[in-house]
């Protein structure tokens, strides 16, 4: 298997990529729905959980136990990341009117906007496998323990983690952004 790392730079390449054919505009419209779902998983995210939790003990008399209830806590928000990201990337919903910056400057442009949400998502998706101490490891998707580099960026390079305190200013930023624009 790939170390976690490799896969995580992959990623935001192939994002990078993906900004580069559809242009900074277009992307800056995917950056939105990132930012405003990592700022409602630290707004809401584990007090949602614990709502749907209390509420599968009191009806099913059921609740998750601490092995498998890692996977399925990680799954929720690995799922409403990935639904996000495809409802963001698919539609033109949010897309930033006006015209791309003809050359250099416009390929650049959509090149950083998509390696930063290729960032915010892969970014996201390992933040929540190591919160919830990579429950996939079971699936043989990743092998413990983690190299050094892996560790760091683990430990202090993640979107939530490095974005936290400035979320709610991001939001309304692109928002302010969007209405302008």
């Amino acid at each position: 298997m790939v170390p976690i790392e490799i896969v995580f730079f992959i990623v935001i390449a192939i994002f990078g990529l993906v900004g580069l054919v559809r242009g900074f505009l277009r992307e800056l419209g995917v950056t939105l729905p990132l930012i405003v779902l990592l700022w409602a998983y630290s707004a809401l995210g584990e007090r949602l959980l614990r709502l749907v939790e209390g509420g599968m003990a009191k009806v099913a008399g059921y609740s998750l136990p601490a092995t498998s209830g890692d996977l399925i806590r990680c799954s929720f928000f690995l799922v409403t990341l990935i639904f996000v990201t495809f409802i963001a990337y698919q539609g033109e919903t949010l897309a930033f009117g006006g015209s791309n910056p003809p050359g250099l400057q416009g390929w650049l442009l959509a090149l950083l906007i998509g390696l930063v949400n290729g960032y915010l998502i892969a970014g996201t998706a390992w933040y929540y496998l190591s919160h919830y101490n990579y429950p996939v490891q079971n699936l043989g998707l990743v092998y413990l323990p983690l190299t050094p580099l892996a560790q760091t960026i683990a430990s202090y390079a993640l979107p939530p983690d490095v974005l936290g305190p400035l979320l709610p200013f991001l939001v309304f930023f692109l928002i302010i952004l969007r209405i302008i624009r």
